[in-house]
């Protein structure tokens, strides 16, 4: 894949709830979105402002494979709705921010799919988080390529709460 070195290196940071209610990523962030994820019944999350912020994807579901079967997991619905927002974005932001309660699966996840598909890289994830092979299928199997040939180098980046 050729890598378009007009736009800077996208850096995936994974986090917390917590640790993106608290802080936004370092001042090496330009520009960043954040895809929040919160568990079904709770409140968003509150993400304090931030003028390098533009953009905020919110997402609602379970873990899956967890036994809840009674609520919601993610959909290929919601999956497309992260590639939309993505793609509203990706030609100018550095760094896409990704959280959920504990930064461990759900967001990790995404995480490495995004990465997957649009640098080719998601070993980082793999190998140390718990990333949701249900939700990185899922994101897989919906991926436009328009993004993938958009794109350019990664840096991976974990953050702690």
């Amino acid at each position: 894949m050729s890598q378009n070195t007009d736009k800077p290196a996208l850096r995936f940071i994974v986090k917390s709830r917590i640790g993106v209610e608290r802080h936004v990523p370092e001042p090496r962030s330009k520009n960043y979105v954040i895809i929040s994820i919160t568990s079904p019944g709770d409140v968003d999350a509150s993400i304090p402002p931030d003028p390098r912020l533009h953009g905020v994807h919110r997402l609602s579901f379970v873990e899956p494979d967890e036994g809840n079967n009674a609520q919601r997991e993610f959909t290929a619905a919601e999956a497309g709705g992260v590639w939309s927002f993505l793609s509203d974005y990706v030609d100018f932001v550095d760094t896409v921010v990704l959280h959920c309660d504990h930064g461990a699966c759900r967001s990790p996840a995404i995480a490495a799919a995004l990465s997957k598909w649009l640098i080719g890289d998601d070993s980082t994830f793999q190998s140390e988080y718990a990333v949701n092979p249900q939700i990185f299928k899922t994101l897989l199997e919906t991926a436009p390529q328009r993004l993938k040939e958009s794109r350019r180098s990664a840096e991976i980046a974990r953050y702690s709460p």
